[in-house]
């Protein structure tokens, strides 16, 4: 692990009052993350399809199924998504797990895209098994920024990556890690594209 991961860790272990080591899967409640300002995630109306298959699968076999989502800003801090991949990795119930398919195409896309500023969510849902189901886990959180501190594009911001959670009863959250304060935010809005 590197030194900025460890402090990043160390902050948000002292923030939530939770060790990573001890409690991987403590519930970090996003509903206290300052919002992301004037933020909204748009899915199509495929994704949002996959995204509720997504959920009841969860519902029905209670494991984490891991997702990619691909999208673009469209204004500051609003995003479209218009793709998704879902892992095709082996559930199981407390740790999603990201088969070499999701990973390579994440590379594919970070080859193709070098130059449209892409977003990309890196997301997954959690099963009913807990009472705090619908908040991230302090590990889900330490991820997303390991995955960003690791791939060069994410960590130069050519790219953006957010974190996503889906929930069976779909409740879904978006965060953001602002590295300038070491906080992750969430997003505000989101919302299905209109079918006009």
């Amino acid at each position: 692990m590197n030194e900025f991961l460890e402090k990043t860790i160390k902050s948000l272990e002292e923030q939530y009052q939770v060790s990573l080591e001890k409690e991987p899967n403590a519930a970090i409640d996003q509903i206290s993350f300052e919002h992301l300002k004037n933020s909204q995630v748009v899915f199509n109306k495929d994704v949002w399809s996959m995204i509720q298959n997504i959920a009841l699968t969860t519902q029905v076999d209670a494991k984490e199924i891991g997702f990619l989502l691909y999208g673009k800003e469209f204004l500051p801090n609003q995003v479209y998504f218009s793709k998704i991949v879902v892992s095709d990795a082996p559930l199981k119930s407390i740790e999603t797990v990201f088969d070499e398919e999701i990973t390579t195409d994440l590379k594919m896309k970070i080859d193709e895209n070098l130059d449209n500023r892409i977003v990309v969510a890196h997301g997954h849902s959690h099963p009913k098994i807990s009472p705090k189901y619908q908040y991230f886990s302090l590990g889900d959180l330490a991820s997303y920024y390991e995955l960003t501190e690791e791939v060069p594009d994410f960590k130069s911001k050519e790219m953006q990556l957010v974190g996503c959670l889906v929930t069976p009863d779909l409740p879904i959250q978006f965060v953001y890690y602002n590295p300038e304060n070491n906080k992750f935010l969430d997003f505000e809005k989101i919302e299905v594209e209109d079918s006009k």
